[in-house]
């Protein structure tokens, strides 16, 4: 199975979505490791979830975290990357040879010139800028300052992603890839997959 974009999956609690997006060709599994998280996995539940899944990458999702720390947390948590909202020595994270992807919220002013600005001194060290936003759409105004952001940098769309018009964006806006969101079980083992079967059966390739 593969999709035409890479793809990952955010905020993933449980074995069920971790083996169906796998199955799928997602790209990518991300885990909250905040325990202030509403969707927080402990060590116990990561090990459990992931020791089923095969071929993904494990991404761990913290907003802050800093080098002496991380390494702290990946003897719990064998991760693949991080995606993290902030941090004061991103060099020092890369060193760790994890795949880093900053974690952006829309809400902030971004024209170009304002992400250069703010991100041109990061982009040495990341490997991917997730935006997120609490738009349900992408309004003509937003796609304008995406293409452009995209055209500069490695850029995966966290928000505004449907089924009847995903296919156009990615042909329209350079984007690297695609995140969409896990969600809870209805109880163990049984889980309504139709937000997510929606956009990735949309991507699969024949």
């Amino acid at each position: 199975m593969s999709l035409q974009t890479f793809v990952k999956i955010s905020a993933v609690t449980n074995l069920s979505d971790a083996r169906y997006c796998a199955g799928m060709g997602v790209d990518m599994l991300g885990f909250s490791l905040d325990p202030s998280a509403e969707t927080f996995v402990d060590p116990i539940t990561f090990q459990s979830i992931t020791e089923w899944v095969a071929g993904v990458q494990l991404i761990g999702e913290v907003e802050s975290i800093e080098p002496d720390a991380l390494q702290e947390l990946v003897k719990n948590y064998p991760i693949d990357g991080l995606q993290i909202g902030n941090s004061s020595d991103w060099k020092g994270l890369q060193a760790t040879g994890l795949t880093l992807l900053c974690k952006i919220s829309w809400t902030e002013d971004l024209s170009l010139q304002n992400f250069q600005t703010k991100y041109d001194s990061i982009k040495p060290y990341v490997s991917y800028f997730l935006i997120e936003s609490e738009e349900d759409s992408i309004t003509p105004e937003i796609g304008y300052h995406l293409t452009q952001i995209a055209e500069h940098y490695p850029i995966i769309l966290g928000f505004g992603i449907q089924q009847n018009s995903i296919l156009q964006t990615l042909s329209s806006i350079p984007f690297k890839g695609i995140a969409l969101k896990g969600g809870q079980e209805i109880r163990p083992g049984y889980k309504d997959f139709d937000d997510l079967a929606e956009i990735l059966e949309v991507l699969e390739t024949e």
